[in-house]
C-alpha cells in the first residue's frame, strides 16, 4: 500500500507531523505566556497586600480617633456642667 500524495507533494504523514509540530510549538508558547502571567500576578499581589495592610491600619486609627472624640465629648460635657454650676447664683 503506497502513501497518498496530494497536489502539494506532501505525504499524509508529513502533514500530520507538521501539524503536531505546530501544536507542540503552540503549547510551548502557551506555557511561556502562562508563566509570564503568573509572574505578573505575583508582582501585583504584593502591592495589593500592602494596600490591604494600610487599609487595616487606617481602620484602626479611625477607631482610635472615634474613641478619643467620644472621650473628648464626655469631658467637654462634664466641663460645661461644672461651668454652669459655678455661674449659677447662690441661693
Amino acid at each position: 500500500m503506497g502513501e497518498e500524495i496530494n497536489g502539494d507533494d506532501q505525504t499524509r504523514l508529513d502533514r500530520i507531523e507538521e501539524q503536531l509540530k505546530v501544536l507542540a510549538q503552540g503549547h510551548v508558547q502557551f506555557q511561556e505566556d502562562y508563566r509570564q502571567m503568573l509572574m505578573g500576578l505575583e508582582v501585583l499581589h504584593e502591592p495589593s497586600q500592602n494596600l490591604s495592610d494600610m487599609q487595616s491600619r487606617i481602620h484602626e486609627a479611625l477607631a482610635q480617633l472615634a474613641a478619643a472624640q467620644r472621650n473628648a465629648d464626655e469631658k467637654m460635657a462634664a466641663l460645661m456642667i461644672t461651668v454652669k454650676l459655678f455661674r449659677r447664683p447662690l441661693q
